[in-house]
């Protein structure tokens, strides 16, 4: 689905005052921004934007709260003349404070009146999302200590390269730029990725090291569904990437969208059957971390999504870049 684009201009006012002769003519500054993929929010669960503008001292300044509406256009106040650069946060409900929050979105500096909007310094530090991070594939070891290997790899998936040789990197771990304090990745496989009946599955956030490695467990463990009791510290093995199982369901939770255990993530060419299933990993505002079983919903940032396709459990599946999901955008000031 090609995104949206987004377009308001922002009303930058400044109220001069006289020498008791009363306030004289408004000076005006208007900023024409052009977004694209930053959907409309909802306010309850996921907050609100805010524009934020900065002045030539370095001050910040509020520009108001926004939805983008159905025509795309809004216009908010500011008590800077002429900004420096403008962000857009997301501010999450219940928020009402005077500062940015820490989910700071897309930004950019103002040169010749002009500023490009991206996730550098703000999302993410210096770099864009890595482009070709590495591997990931279809495992289970919850059970395949019990029935060996393999057993029922079909529905597992964790981020490791099976053969790092096949890899940009030549490593086994997914290598993953490193975000900002505001914002953490979240794995997640998706039926039916695009259709009416899609449902999002999470198996988990997680963070890179200090070397862009993806070398550690996720939140969850092996998984709510995964047959284990202690799944988030019941490790039958040495694991030390994200992912999960989805196998059996001792815990007696509702099963996502009424689907049933053992999932089987992989497709069958030799049958015809393709796979229903999408690998998603997106960026999360790092506040909802500690989130319990089955309260997971994924955030608009969604830098990498790929098939899964079909294949042996022993064989890497490229996770992929999914620019089409990453939000950028344009500001200009208009005298």
């Amino acid at each position: 689905m090609a995104p949206t684009a987004f377009v308001w201009g922002l009303l930058l006012v400044v109220c001069a005052c006289g020498d008791g002769a009363g306030p004289v003519a408004l000076r005006e500054t208007a900023v024409l921004v052009e977004t694209t993929n930053l959907r409309a929010l909802d306010p309850t669960t996921e907050g609100s934007y805010e524009a934020w503008v900065t002045g030539q001292d370095g001050s910040i300044r509020s520009a108001g709260r926004f939805t983008p509406s159905a025509s795309g256009t809004v216009t908010v106040k500011s008590p800077i003349e002429s900004p420096a650069r403008l962000s857009i946060t997301l501010e999450l409900p219940g928020d009402s404070d005077s500062e940015p929050s820490p989910h700071d979105i897309i930004g950019g500096v103002f040169d010749n009146g002009v500023a490009s909007l991206s996730i550098r310094r703000h999302v993410t530090g210096v770099s864009d999302f890595e482009s070709d991070p590495g591997h990931h594939a279809l495992f289970t070891p919850s059970n395949n200590p019990e029935f060996s290997f393999p057993s029922r790899e079909d529905s597992g998936i964790w981020v490791f390269a099976p053969s790092p040789s096949q890899t940009k990197h030549n490593n086994h771990f997914l290598r993953l730029t490193p975000l900002r304090a505001g914002w953490i990745y979240e794995g997640w496989i998706v039926y039916e990725y695009g259709t009416a009946n899609e449902c999002w599955v999470s198996y988990g956030k997680f963070l890179p090291d200090n070397f862009s490695e993806a070398n550690s467990r996720d939140d969850t463990g092996l998984g709510v569904f995964s047959g284990q009791q202690d799944y988030v510290n019941a490790l039958p093995f040495d694991v030390d990437m994200p992912g999960d199982d989805w196998v059996d369901n001792i815990h007696g939770l509702p099963v996502p969208c009424g689907l049933t255990l053992p999932f089987d993530l992989n497709g069958d060419i030799d049958d015809g059957i393709l796979s229903p299933w999408t690998h998603v990993i997106t960026v999360e505002p790092i506040s909802d971390r500690g989130e319990g079983p089955l309260e997971e919903r994924p955030f608009l940032i969604q830098p990498y999504r790929n098939p899964f396709g079909e294949g042996p459990p022993n064989e890497g599946r490229p996770v992929l870049l999914n620019p089409d999901r990453i939000p950028s955008g344009t500001a200009t000031i208009q005298n």
